[in-house]
Formats: structure tokens, C-alpha cells, sequence
């Protein structure tokens, strides 16, 4: 596919791609389409092509471009069963920065007040 992408068409492989990612192919040019199975193909290497589908697919939902390293990154990382988790961040630390010594910080619906 990342010799002849024009082929992605008529393959008999579309059928396994998610219609977000289906979409995403189907809409690219034909530079983007070819870096992207290039991509597919080093990703699935590393991780296995299933898990490498799933990675592409999450990159379409979440807007990113997935051809490009974080396809490999990402796939390596649900293959070995380790999903990106956020937490929540506690950013008080960085309020300091704009208070003035001697000064009391009042916050106004949660943000430092000016």
C-alpha cells in the first residue's frame, strides 16, 4: 500500500480500518497516504497490525496526523498495555510566579485574581 497507495480503493484490507481512519485515508493525498502505510507498517512491526490499527485510529479521533512517530509510539504502548492516563494537576505551584511579595493572593472562580 505504500508503494501503490492508489490501490487503497479497491483493497481488500479497507475493510479492517475503522470508518474514522477509512476516512481520514480517503481524504488524504496521495504523499500523506503513502507515509501513513509506511508509518502502519513500521508500527505494526514493532507492535503487531491490530494494535497499530487501534493507534491509527485513536490518533484520527483525538485530530492528530497519524503518519508521523506518535502512530509507532502509541501502538507500542497499548501493546505492552500502558495507556497514557491524566490525572489531575495541581498548577498552584505556578501561581507564585505572579504574586507580588507581601501581597495576598485572592482567587476569583478558581483563577489567581490580576
Amino acid at each position: 500500500m505504500a508503494r501503490k497507495s492508489g490501490a487503497w480503493s479497491n483493497s481488500p484490507i479497507r475493510a479492517q480500518f475503522a470508518d474514522p481512519l477509512k476516512d481520514w485515508i480517503d481524504t488524504a493525498d496521495t504523499a500523506a497516504r503513502r507515509q501513513f502505510f509506511t508509518a502502519l507498517d513500521e508500527a505494526s512491526q514493532a507492535a503487531g497490525f491490530l494494535t497499530a490499527l487501534d493507534a491509527a485510529q485513536q490518533l484520527v479521533v483525538d485530530g492528530a496526523d497519524p503518519p508521523n512517530p506518535s502512530l509507532g509510539m502509541l501502538a507500542r504502548r497499548i501493546s505492552q498495555g500502558s495507556q497514557f492516563e491524566s490525572g489531575i494537576v495541581n498548577l498552584k505551584v505556578y501561581d507564585r510566579l505572579f504574586t507580588v511579595p507581601g501581597q495576598q493572593q485572592t482567587t476569583v472562580e478558581g483563577s489567581p485574581a490580576a
